[in-house]
């Protein structure tokens, strides 16, 4: 859309007739001299203004806007009209078709509807059927925004089409024949999802899924058909225009606001501030699992307005401090002139205390706006710049005097530097590239990083990030680069066809002919003493290190753009048409493996030489078994071409990157592990550290980025399919823990995120896990309706006890301390116990609708229930086994949801319970009083579970995250990074780390040594940013200065 097509319908009203004149086209704009366009820009945001206000607000002469206005009312441009004897001004719009489309934009946005807006797409000759279904839609009070008229396609018109779309909260797809074809509806749903517009599928005609648009193939249909029940079929439609409808608006409302910023050159005026910033990172902390996602303009918008917020507040705070200064030397100079100055220098330092409280506060605004600034560039997947943002936030706080260290503060700090310590692996960023870097490189002793660029360089750098030298090359792109198996040699391919060959320390150049035309690979021999070229030529040779031919392989007609060598020297070589070709030494053809016609962009062999990998820009990732000469399996592994391929030196692991900018690691079966983001442009270099530590990326952003693979404190494990459920942790140091889901399968684990057993057998669910206090019994509790009892849970055949009963399923299950008693809860409303063995001891009616959560307290007085029916049952555990059922359990009444879990504190003298009402209460367990609620999660607690020495509550929530906190109910801190709700957590027995499970398949190990203290954590992210600080020579002063220890500290 143009730039002013958005201010061009803000206020734009239909009109029953058209003007015989032609009114304003966005073509006016672009062909005014820059002092109207200011006006008429100005004047469609405001509607209607006097000549007066306009030149106020422009700051410009009242006589030259007067001039302006009357040259644009004689053109037919604008018209006027009186108001209490006042010229009002107004833009006159060019006539509209009779097309439904949006009308005033703010109005839209900022009504508080509880219907989505809609956009519906549709061909022509389905217009019948749309304008009933626009009818019933209209008729729920929700804007819907449709092209009523087949009318060839021009700027105005797209203009228009455009702006509906971006307003509308969902995009309104009707499936026939003639829509699935149409060039206009695929241009519409393309616009959609730029902007990642819900999609909502009505289906008028049949269609084939295969024939049309994969993202709309892949959603739920619903059916409108001249067959169905159109009242039932819209019922469906209306709740699903109207799921999630406050996250969706939000999108929209955002959205539109970027959209602004963006086309009018990013000003700042247009930024988000205050309450909106707020709302905003809320936004993307709920994007990242809910539909539909936040654009990449989104995350720019937001991280935008966040710095701005923060510069904003930097600046106000040396504003105050200049002012604290005057303030302070005034006081100083009336004291000293004289005494009869005392009212003076009474009111001099009453200004001087408004000053000091002034700048307090501003101190205060910064510090919330770097937390802000770290945390929307987190959501945005910018860990990296995150990290910087967050140590600045606690350097500022470690500044702060003590009564302005508020406890709210702390935690926010606290969060953002942990968030940031958590899952940065970014480890440096090696910048001084001026265009895409194409391949990079490291010497086989891993001490050394090359790389090679569209620059005409090669740039030799230490891990610590300085730039050891930089190589310049003939001035034509440089495409791949390889150092010899000794590390001796450095070779690089050009795309002039040129091969140069240094020493590795940058000295003794040699430079021959290779090709005529670009040589896009080039790889050393296994011993050293040849060097392979791949060409656009369709040629792959070997030569020796003068530069004389030795061979010449050629391919069929496309030219080669990958190549390898075994560690047996054969070369493996793909070209531009998807063909693999295999030679011996000798230059004899082995094989041509079969595959799709599709660029090869790389290979990549396994560290035993028996699997081979192959990318290309079709997307997939193709594995081959090179002895069989098979293709073994198949998988589309980004969205856009993939340029780069490596296997992991344990060959167990394959790491891709490609167009979407994003580094993917996967298991060999195609399940994707984990992923990387922070490039800001394609990604083509790729390199794996020898020692498989440390992997090396570079691309369209120019920067090499170098990452730790393994994360110093946060171990992600892998391996469950769909949610997990539960989690438990063995005490007396046994390191083991053990989690359950959704599959039925029991994983435990070591402390260091290591699969130690799978457990089988619960044909459902698995929804409560406990270990007994010696560790050696594990008990589950599953959707099948048992309890198993497990012992030699770590030895290849470990046994299980089943304990029946239960109606349905069972949601959790506990020891009692003395290890010879369970308990348990279900759906069936009932509290059972048992003994070990099996034996069925009592069974509880225990709420009235199904029970979720038990616990026994630590000294095994106290049992407790938690139900569906918003009650938390306190038994006394003596009262059962006795058979004393007729005393009734106390019922604790607080809680507004369903009360899903309770834990007693390491004392047994407190009761903390969780409820999806957001809040967790703290009770006094011998009296049941209620002592204090723990407010700020924003969706339901799902669990709860005090630390070892009792001083902190630990809590998990469906809003994907941990909170912290201690018995006064104030937040210390909230871990993110699942995606999803939060259903588990626990601590081990020292407290050195807490466990959580998820929705999202995940289980994450926390390691919170040195991660609870703002002075231990400022070290760790310093100790981080180091080489970066020192050696990246595009940090400015400001940041550079950001670890290093204040001017006092240093003359100390």
């Amino acid at each position: 859309m143009g730039e002013d097509a958005l201010d061009a319908l803000l206020r734009g009203k239909s009109s029953g007739r058209r003007s015989r004149l032609p009114g304003l086209k966005v073509a006016d704009i672009l062909m005014m001299p820059p002092e109207q366009q200011s006006l008429v820009n100005w004047l469609l945001r405001h509607y209607e203004a006097p000549s007066t206000t306009i030149a106020e607000s422009l700051h410009q002469d009242l006589n030259q806007v007067q001039a302006s206005l009357d040259g644009l009312l004689d053109r037919g441009l604008l018209k006027t009209l009186e108001k209490a004897g006042v010229t009002y001004y107004r833009v006159k719009l060019a006539p509209k078709s009779g097309r439904q489309m949006p009308k005033d934009v703010w109005k839209v946005l900022d009504q508080d509807a509880q219907q989505a807006n809609v956009f519906i797409s549709y061909s022509r000759r389905n217009k019948e059927f749309v304008q009933e279904l626009h009818g019933a839609l209209d008729a729920t009070g929700r804007e819907v925004w449709v092209d009523w008229e087949n009318i060839p396609v021009a700027v105005d018109w797209w203009q228009e089409i455009q702006l509906g779309i971006e307003l509308a909260d969902t995009f309104v797809f009707v499936l026939s024949p003639d829509s699935v074809a149409s060039q206009v509806c695929g241009q519409e749903i393309e616009e959609a999802l730029q902007h990642n517009k819900r999609l909502v599928p009505v289906v008028f005609e049949d269609v084939q899924p295969d024939q049309v648009h994969p993202e709309l193939a892949r959603l739920n249909w619903i059916f409108l058909r001249p067959q169905d029940d159109f009242q039932a079929g819209f019922n469906h439609l209306l709740e699903a225009l109207d799921q999630d409808l406050d996250y969706v608006r939000t999108h929209t409302r955002i959205l539109v606001r970027a959209l602004e910023w963006e086309r009018n050159s990013r000003d700042q005026s247009y930024l988000l501030r205050g309450a909106d910033l707020e709302r905003a990172n809320r936004y993307l902390t709920q994007g990242k699992d809910q539909e539909p996602r936040p654009t990449a303009l989104h995350h720019q918008y937001v991280i935008t307005s966040a710095e701005a917020e923060a510069a904003v507040r930097a600046s106000e705070l040396r504003r105050q401090k200049a002012e604290l200064v005057g303030q302070q030397r005034w006081l100083q100079l009336v004291t000293a002139v004289s005494v009869l100055a005392v009212a003076m220098g009474i009111t001099s330092w009453g200004l001087s205390r408004q000053a000091h409280r002034a700048q307090k506060l501003a101190e205060q605004a910064q510090l919330r706006a770097l937390n802000q600034s770290a945390q929307a560039l987190f959501l945005s997947d910018r860990r990296f710049e995150s990290l910087l943002s967050a140590t600045r936030a606690g350097q500022v706080f470690q500044a702060f005097e003590p009564d302005q260290q508020t406890p709210e503060l702390e935690a926010q700090v606290l969060s953002s530097l942990q968030q940031s310590l958590f899952w940065v692996q970014e480890r440096n960023r090696l910048e001084g590239h001026t265009s895409t870097v194409w391949q990079v490189a490291f010497s086989p002793d891993g001490q050394t990083l090359a790389s090679v660029s569209a620059d005409s360089s090669i740039r030799l750098w230490g891990l610590d990030g300085a730039e050891l030298t930089m190589l310049a090359g003939q001035g034509t792109p440089l495409l791949d680069v390889d150092f010899s198996p000794d590390g001796q040699f450095l070779v690089a391919a050009d795309s002039n066809g040129a091969v140069h060959l240094w020493n590795s320390d940058g000295s003794a150049e040699f430079t021959w002919q290779a090709h005529r035309q670009p040589t896009r690979a080039v790889a050393f021999a296994p011993n050293g003493e040849y060097v392979a070229t791949a060409s656009e030529d369709a040629t792959v040779k070997v030569w020796n290190l003068s530069g004389e031919l030795i061979t010449n392989f050629r391919g069929d007609i496309g030219g080669f753009q990958a190549l390898l060598w075994t560690a047996d020297g054969q070369l493996i070589a793909g070209d531009e048409k998807g063909s693999i070709y295999i030679w011996d030494e000798s230059g004899s053809e082995i094989a041509t493996l079969a595959s799709p016609p599709a660029e090869v962009t790389a290979l990549d062999i396994s560290a035993d030489g028996q699997l081979l990998v192959v990318v290309g820009v079709d997307r997939q990732v193709r594995l081959y078994d090179l002895a069989t000469q098979s293709l073994i399996r198949t998988f589309v592994a980004h969205d856009g071409p993939i340029y780069n391929v490596r296997f992991t030196p344990d060959g167990k692991q394959l790491i891709t990157v490609g167009d979407d900018k994003v580094i993917k690691i996967w298991q060999l079966d195609g399940t994707q592990y984990a992923s990387l983001v922070g490039h800001t442009g394609l990604i083509a270099a790729l390199a794996l550290s020898p020692d498989g530590t440390m992997i090396a990326t570079s691309g369209g952003d120019r920067a090499v980025r170098l990452w730790d693979l393994q994360r110093d404190n946060l171990h992600v494990l892998r391996g469950h399919s769909g949610a997990v459920n539960a989690v438990a942790i063995a005490p007396d140091n046994n390191e083991i823990i053990a989690s359950g889901g959704d599959n039925g399968i029991l994983r435990l684990w070591d402390e260091d995120g290591d699969l130690v057993a799978s457990l089988p057998g619960h044909t459902g669910a698995v929804n409560g896990l406990d270990f007994n206090t010696s560790g050696d019994r594990l008990a589950s509790a599953s959707d099948d309706g048992s309890v198993r009892l497990w012992r030699n849970f770590l030895s290849p055949t470990p046994t299980a006890v089943t304990l029946q009963g239960h109606v349905g399923s069972v949601n959790d299950v506990a020891f009692h301390p003395n290890g010879e008693l369970l308990a348990s809860v279900g759906d069936d409303h009932t509290l059972r116990l048992w003994q070990t063995d099996g034996t069925l001891i009592e069974t509880l009616e225990a709420h009235r609708d199904g029970a979720f959560g038990v616990n026994f307290s630590a000294d095994g007085q106290y049992l407790v229930s938690t139900g569906w029916d918003h009650l938390t049952q306190l038994w006394t555990v003596d009262d059962i086994i006795n058979g004393e059922t007729a005393a009734a359990p106390r019922a604790l009444r607080d809680h507004r949801g369903w009360v899903l879990d309770a834990d007693f504190s390491p004392d047994s003298q407190l009761l903390a319970t969780a409820s999806y009402d957001n809040r967790v209460n703290l009770w006094e367990a011998s009296s049941g009083e209620l002592l204090q609620t723990l407010e700020g999660h924003e969706d339901g607690v799902l669990a709860v579970t005090f630390s070892p020495d009792g001083q902190q509550i630990v809590t998990a929530s469906n809003d994907n995250s941990i909170r912290v906190w201690d018995l006064q109910g104030e937040l210390i801190t909230t871990l993110s990074g699942h995606t999803q709700g939060v259903r588990d957590v626990a601590i081990d027995a020292q407290g050195e780390y807490l466990a959580s499970v998820s929705s999202d398949s995940q289980v994450l190990i926390w390691h919170r040594d040195g991660m609870n203290d703002i002075d231990a954590l400022l070290r760790s992210s310093c100790a981080w940013l180091a080489d970066y600080l020192q050696h990246n020579q595009q940090v400015d002063a400001d940041t550079r200065e950001l670890c290093q220890p204040p001017a006092a500290d240093l003359a100390e």
